[in-house]
C-alpha cells in the first residue's frame, strides 16, 4: 500500500472548502453584524454593542415606531489597498442591525454613549399604569321617569314573598 503525501489528495480542495465553510459565516453580511448584549433592570433596558475601530461619526442609532436600528460604516484599512492580501478576517463596509422594542419603552427618552468602540444604549421603561378605583354614579331614573329600586320593592313585599323571590327553582 502506497502512502499518499499530505496535500496531494484529489479531495484536498474539497476538504479546504468544507472546512472553510464550517469556520466562517456563510456570507459576508453575517460577518459584519456587531456583537450585542441586551439586559434589563427595573427601570431600563440596556443594549451594549461592540464596534471596535469605529468612530462615533461612523455610527448611527435611529428609532422608527417600535424598531431601534444601529447602523454604521467600517472603512477598509489603507494597507489592504496597497498590499497584496493573503487572509482577511476583519469586517469592512456597511452594517445594519435592528431590534423590535417592547411596548413599555419610552422611545423619546432613549439615550446612548459611544466610547472606545463600545456603544451603550439605555432604553427607559414606561412606568406601568396603576389602576385607579373610581365610583360609578348610578342613575335611578329612566326615560319614563323615576323607577323604584329593587331594594325598595323588596321592602314593600311580605317576608315570604322576599324568600320566594330569592329561591332557585330547577328547570
Amino acid at each position: 500500500m502506497a502512502l499518499i503525501k499530505w496535500g496531494t489528495s484529489p479531495f484536498n480542495s474539497v476538504e479546504r472548502v468544507m472546512l472553510g465553510a464550517m469556520r466562517r459565516p456563510a456570507s459576508f453580511e453575517e460577518l459584519e453584524l456587531p456583537n450585542v448584549d441586551i439586559s434589563e433592570d427595573q427601570e431600563n433596558f440596556y443594549i451594549i454593542s461592540e464596534l471596535p475601530g469605529m468612530r462615533d461619526e461612523d455610527v448611527k442609532v435611529t428609532v422608527d415606531a417600535d424598531v431601534l436600528t444601529i447602523s454604521g460604516h467600517q472603512g477598509s484599512a489603507s494597507t489592504l489597498q496597497t498590499r497584496r492580501t493573503h487572509w482577511n478576517e476583519r469586517a469592512h463596509g456597511e452594517f445594519v442591525r435592528s431590534f423590535s422594542m417592547p411596548h413599555n419603552v419610552k422611545a423619546t427618552a432613549i439615550s446612548g454613549t459611544f466610547r472606545d468602540g463600545l456603544l451603550e444604549l439605555t432604553l427607559p421603561k414606561v412606568a406601568p399604569a396603576v389602576p385607579t378605583v373610581r365610583e360609578i354614579p348610578l342613575n335611578t331614573t329612566t326615560r319614563y321617569g323615576s323607577r323604584p329600586s329593587i331594594a325598595s320593592k323588596r321592602n314593600s313585599l311580605p317576608p315570604k314573598a322576599v324568600l320566594a323571590a330569592h329561591a332557585v327553582t330547577p328547570d
